[in-house]
């Protein structure tokens, strides 16, 4: 994703990662901020979760980190993502001489889970399902008793 350990200088452009593909549903996008220089009048950056689709030229906020003030791990996660995601920082106070230096980790990404997923009402597989009831205790159709109505042997002799 860009920006290991690199250096982010304080001033009025902003600052992007590459554009990765989107890998899951959602992810959890993280950042250690190492160092933070507050040269006086209380620095801010700003980082923006962006994304879009291959065929857009735009790109779009997903999510937006809370502003960091100082060192620390930073986190946020995000659902709904688009095909390509890219982060985007920016000071938005603070003097010249104000920086940061970022480890932007790697996303967890993470698919949806079961209890996520709309099922239908009426699944129509519903209607081919066939109820088994199995007692081990009973004979079998080929007349002795199942092979699991009775405990394993302890010992084979040959």
């Amino acid at each position: 994703m860009g920006l290991l350990g690199e250096l982010l200088l304080r001033n009025d452009a902003a600052t992007y990662t590459t554009a990765i593909p989107r890998l899951a549903d959602s992810a959890t996008f993280r950042i250690d901020v190492v160092t933070f220089h507050d040269a006086g009048g209380s620095p801010s950056v700003t980082v923006t979760i962006e994304h879009r689709n291959q065929n857009e030229n735009n790109w779009s906020t997903a999510e937006t980190f809370t502003a960091i003030t100082t060192t620390g791990l930073a986190s946020r996660t995000v659902s709904g993502l688009r095909d390509l995601v890219r982060l985007k920082f920016q000071f938005t106070a603070g003097p010249a001489a104000s920086y940061a230096r970022f480890l932007i980790l790697p996303p967890i990404w993470e698919m949806g889970t079961i209890e996520d997923t709309e099922w239908p009402e009426d699944d129509p597989m519903d209607d081919l399902a066939i109820p088994i009831d199995i007692d081990p205790t009973e004979e079998s159709p080929l007349g002795a008793a199942s092979p699991h109505a009775t405990s394993p042997p302890t010992s084979i002799s040959m």
